[in-house]
């Protein structure tokens, strides 16, 4: 177990949750060249500074005394390529003289570029954007919201060596500690803005130009470019049985059959 405890708040002070969400939002970007909530050169390093005034304010230190007394690595990335999940915590063993830990939180920056102008707020629908139930009117707040998320995981992992957040002891701690109302969130991920602009999906068959020559496929997952799996007999095989070649392709040449 942990040498300590988090600090709770009361169930029905959730304007102290606010509080330290505010706090913490400050001091972060006091410590950026740009102070400025729309995050502009957001990087690794911030994700780091931002731990530690979580484990300060949020943990009494205590993330940081577990980490070293089982001599772990935290490390933190900026994850471009997720695009469905906000944020993802993952731990593993792995040796360098002795067993130790290796734990990663990761961000999905993509996420955040696309339902956030660096100037605007919001950048492609009107509709608010919410993270773990609560409304992020900036990318800060929803980075911090997703940040929050990721460290319940990572208190769970070094508790328990497990975490699941669609648990209830993870959802009570996620509301006590930090007034998380639910432990998904609302942003539009890559394949929702395809669907808004030309109504596909993954599994719908899609035709596009390969080096001159006119290729049909099925849309299997959009990322900076949409993932289009290519029925040959010389490809892969899937889980349906068939085989396909995997190309990957700008989704402005995608054109639905």
């Amino acid at each position: 177990m942990l040498p300590l405890q988090p600090t709770p708040i009361p169930a029905e002070s959730d304007a102290h949750a606010l509080s330290r969400h505010e706090l913490i939002a400050h001091h972060f970007l006091a410590n950026r060249p740009i102070q400025s909530p729309d995050l502009p050169g957001l990087s690794a390093t911030d994700l780091r500074n931002l731990f530690h005034l979580y484990d300060q304010v949020c943990f009494e230190g205590t993330l940081s005394v577990a980490l070293a007394t089982r001599s772990a690595v935290l490390a933190f990335r900026l994850a471009p390529r997720m695009t469905t999940s906000a944020g993802a915590t993952i731990t593993r063993k792995h040796r360098s003289g002795k067993a130790t830990h290796r734990y990663e939180i990761a961000i999905a920056s993509r996420l955040l570029d696309i339902n956030f102008s660096r100037t605007t707020g919001p950048a492609v629908s009107t509709t608010p954007v919410y993270s773990c139930g609560l409304p992020c009117p900036t990318r800060l707040s929803s980075l911090q919201r997703t940040f929050e998320h990721e460290l319940i995981h990572l208190y769970e992992m070094l508790s328990s060596g497990k975490s699941s957040c669609s648990a209830k002891p993870f959802q009570s701690l996620a509301r006590s500690l930090f007034g998380h109302l639910k432990h998904t969130h609302s942003l539009l991920t890559p394949i929702d803005t395809l669907r808004q602009k030309t109504g596909l999906k993954p599994g719908d068959p899609v035709t596009f130009i390969h080096e001159g020559i006119p290729l049909r496929g099925l849309l299997s997952r959009v990322t900076k470019r949409a993932t289009v799996l290519v029925p040959h007999s010389a490809g892969r095989r899937y889980s349906d049985g068939k085989r396909y070649v995997r190309f990957l392709v700008p989704v402005s040449q995608l054109k639905p059959v």
